[in-house]
């Protein structure tokens, strides 16, 4: 019983993990410039899908949390938690723009 519950716990941080590098990694290019064409359209892509990226990031923070607060929670539970974090807080930056009047841009 202890070893499938230490493969299932190694299984969640893997799925944490996964989506949690998703989400930063396209959110990333909402404020880094593209350095070629190609990766321009994905810069482009990112910043118009903005708000579909902080909701795909939102489980990556919940699940985080709950593993932080009420389980043992490693070091792979807090990147996989702060890269979910920034990549909701990245990506509510054109949102931002948009309701402030562009003050932001």
């Amino acid at each position: 019983m202890v070893r499938l519950k230490s493969t299932l716990d190694r299984v969640i941080d893997i799925l944490l993990l996964t989506v949690s590098l998703m989400a930063f990694s396209s959110a990333i290019w909402i404020v880094v410039p593209a350095p070629a064409g190609f990766i321009w359209l994905l810069a482009v892509a990112a910043s118009e899908w903005s708000i579909w990226i902080a909701i795909f990031a939102c489980p990556g923070i919940v699940l985080g949390l709950f593993r932080l607060i009420f389980r043992r929670a490693g070091k792979a539970t807090a990147v996989a938690l702060g890269m979910a974090a920034t990549a909701f807080v990245i990506s509510l930056y054109p949102l931002a723009g948009t309701l402030s009047g562009g003050a932001f841009e």
